[in-house]
This record gives structure tokens, sequence and C-alpha cells, in this order.
């Protein structure tokens, strides 16, 4: 299900050239291995182009797509987490046959983030939905000046605005996604959007002292 009419995502989808590890998109698609949309992807990159981060962390690798992308767009020095063993191994094999070298750890987010105490330009988020609150804490601490969060997915195919959608298996996700749409566009400190595109992103950015 996608949150955007068919016509217009189909027509974005025919002006974009897509040219940023077309096989890794394939191998996603072709085995169920959720990939960012391409619309997100052409987002990000023009995002990457003008912020210029130096140090980009991303809380979900799956094969290592993303991290590729930002690579190649920024050249920052990047950290990836991934819970599952399977997915680390594949990606570790994706930034060896790309010649990046991307630090990816193998480890539950929740622990990992713990462990790390170096600062970010750039967070990616797009790991467990449910833990999305505690992932945004933690980032916001390990944050540079002028950083940005993204979290990627966060209108989860349109659910989280229609009751009438929701598949009952997606109830739990849903809920925790509404709180964390809530708590970070409440935030006094934080300006958040909310960016339909793809599955939709959140955008947020400490606020600018204006005193």
């Amino acid at each position: 299900m996608n949150i955007n009419h068919n016509h217009i995502i189909d027509y974005l989808n025919s002006i974009y050239i897509d040219e940023d590890f077309v096989e890794l998109r394939n191998f996603g698609i072709e085995n169920n291995i959720p990939i960012m949309k391409l619309e997100t992807k052409e987002f990000l990159k023009n995002l990457l182009t003008i912020q210029k981060p130096k140090n980009i962390l991303e809380i979900g690798s799956a094969i290592g797509y993303s991290s590729l992308l930002f690579s190649k767009y920024t050249g920052a020095n990047i950290t990836t987490i991934e819970k599952s063993e399977k997915m680390c191994e594949i990606a570790k094999s994706n930034f060896k046959k790309y010649g990046k070298d991307i630090n990816i750890i193998n480890m539950d987010a929740k622990k990992a983030l713990n462990n790390i105490n170096q600062g970010f330009d750039f967070v990616f988020i797009d790991a467990n939905k449910s833990q999305y609150k505690y992932y945004f804490d933690k980032s916001i601490s390990l944050l540079n000046k002028n950083g940005i969060i993204v979290c990627d997915n966060i209108l989860f195919r349109g659910e989280i605005a229609n009751d009438n959608i929701v598949d009952k298996r997606d109830i739990t996700i849903v809920k925790n996604l509404r709180k964390f749409l809530s708590y970070i566009t409440d935030l006094d400190e934080y300006i958040t959007s909310i960016i339909p595109i793809g599955d939709g992103i959140s955008l947020s950015t400490r606020r600018i002292d204006e005193r």
C-alpha cells in the first residue's frame, strides 16, 4: 500500500534516473527486503548534498543500501547498526564489493547506542518502529550542533492516518508511531517536519535560539 496516489508515484518514478546501486535495489525487491523508496532516496541525496555531514549514524542497516548511498554522496564516516547477523553479513559483503569503509555494528540497537559516545551530524533511523522514541532520544544525546535526525517509514503505509486501513497485526506499531509523531512534533527544542514521500519521513533539527 502506498501513502500517495499511484499515478503520482508512477510519474515521479518515470522521471527519476536511478543510478545508485540499482543491483542492490533489485536484490531487495526480489528477496522482499525493505529498501527505501525511490522518492525518499532522491530527497535524501539532495538533503545530504546540502548539509555535507562528516559523521553519520544509521540505525537499521539491512543489506547496506542506504549506508552506501550516504557514503556516495557525502564521503562521511559512517557507523551503522544491524541486529540481524544475516543482514549484517550481506551488508559487509556489499560494502566490500563497492569499496566502502563503513563501520557496521552487529548488535541490538538499544544496546549498541549505549556504547557509542561520538557525535554525529546526521542520524538515519530505520529499524524497529516501536522503538523509534528510544532511538530518537538516544540520537539527540549524540547529535552535533546543526545536526539532523531523519526517521523513515513514519507514515507506515498510510495506516498512521486512517484507522480503517490498519492491519490487525500492525495495531501496536501504529499506536507507537502515532505517539512518537506527537512526541517529536511537540518538542520545544526541536523543529520537526513530516514529509509525505516514500513511506513518510520525519526530519528533526534543533530550534535556533532567536534571542
